[in-house]
């Protein structure tokens, strides 16, 4: 829990996403900042770092990334962390598309 409240308060989460979208149209900016809960926003930002550094992802992958991961977090409304989504939630949201 306190590792999550730090992660919520990282004072680096703007480098965060930059880094994260670096190359990318800024309005992938916008999905992470105004879209998407700021818990959520820092576990798709971690995400695409380690993949980018692990496996050195293309632009349209990270794009496809991004997306999918915020429609996922709006879809809960914003009120569910990625590790608080179940199985059966997952699902459903599979399902939707």
């Amino acid at each position: 829990m306190l590792a999550q409240l730090e992660d919520i308060n990282d004072p680096f989460f703007d480098r965060k996403v930059d880094a994260a979208i670096a190359g990318l149209p800024t309005c992938y900016a916008r999905n992470l900042n105004d879209e998407v809960s700021r818990d959520n926003a820092l576990t798709i930002c971690n995400y695409i770092m380690s993949m980018k550094t692990e496996i050195n992802i293309s632009d349209n992958y990270r794009r496809t990334n991004i997306i999918l991961l915020a429609k996922l977090s709006k879809y809960f409304g914003n009120k569910k962390s990625f590790n608080q989504i179940t199985r059966e939630d997952l699902l459903s949201f599979l399902d939707r598309l």
